[in-house]
């Protein structure tokens, strides 16, 4: 994992993984996938924690996607997978931690 990321129930955060170590030469990122899966079960929970709007994007060597939602306590495994215009896949993921401060 990349990272842990807090936030609180309510809030809608804009966050990013930038994939630039692995890139080669001038080869661009399209984006594959960003899903959310809760730590504790492992049930899917994309359609609740990664926001639809504005949807995730590539700019650079960065996929960006907002998060939302969430109940205070739970921690949700967010991965993030591209591909590049060379034929490379990449894979990350971080967690993030619902807390009510």
């Amino acid at each position: 994992m990349i990272g842990n990321v807090i936030k609180q129930p309510y809030e809608e955060i804009d966050l990013s993984v930038d994939f630039a170590a692995g890139l080669s030469g001038s080869e661009t990122l399209s984006l594959d996938s960003v899903k959310a899966y809760n730590f504790q079960t492992g049930n899917e929970t994309t359609t609740t924690i990664i926001a639809t709007s504005p949807p995730p994007s590539i700019s650079g060597s960065k996929a960006q996607f907002r998060v939302k939602a969430g109940t205070t306590g739970e921690n949700h495994k967010i991965t993030v997978r591209v591909g590049t215009s060379g034929g490379q896949k990449f894979e990350a993921d971080l967690l993030l931690t619902i807390r009510e401060d």
